[in-house]
């Protein structure tokens, strides 16, 4: 397993060969964030937000600063990663979580691109936040994922950390244990 710097962007190489940059996001991404559910399919962005995003609706998300809201972490009780091609401003994914009430837990939300789905950089995203969640005392991240997308509970449950996973209805609730570095 690779060791993460947390704060230093890293280059990562997708299965298909391609090359993402893996860095923490930035205030000035939040026009990119925006640009990047203008890019999602409604299916993607319904597993997301665990509802139909019509033009509507997005329109008004943007209107509300929902998209500056989302670039601005504190990276204590909230952070994000996020992933772009080398040399582009388009961001391509991005992981992050938000502390709970119980200081050693944080949940964790991921959004992939569509053509960069499936070629590991949930997982990495993942590595990447796991990283940085133990050196602020969380030892477990919580992923609430719609029972339909197989796609995300197959990469959190290879992920390589010990997980617990409770059905409620069309929801599921994974809870890692990441105190121990991932096994490969």
């Amino acid at each position: 397993m690779r060791r993460h710097t947390a704060f230093a962007p890293e280059p990562y190489r997708l299965h298909d060969g391609r090359e993402l940059i893996v860095r923490p996001i930035r205030p000035d991404d939040a026009a990119e964030l925006q640009a990047l559910a203008g890019r999602l399919s409604a299916h993607a962005l319904r597993l997301r937000f665990f509802s139909p995003i019509t033009a509507a609706r997005l329109a008004a998300l943007e209107r509300g600063h929902f998209f500056p809201h989302l670039a601005e972490v504190d990276f204590k009780e909230r952070g994000a990663w996020v992933a772009h091609v080398p040399g582009e401003a388009a961001i391509r994914a991005v992981g992050r979580y938000q502390r709970q009430s119980d200081p050693a837990e944080a949940e964790i939300a991921f959004v992939v691109e569509e053509p960069f789905q499936g070629q590991g950089v949930c997982t990495e995203l993942l590595h990447h936040l796991a990283a940085y969640a133990n050196t602020l005392g969380i030892y477990r991240l919580i992923a609430v994922v719609l029972a339909e997308n197989i796609g995300m509970i197959e990469v959190l449950r290879q992920s390589g950390y010990p997980y617990r996973m409770v059905g409620e209805g069309e929801v599921d609730r994974l809870t890692l244990d990441i105190a121990s570095p991932a096994k490969d």
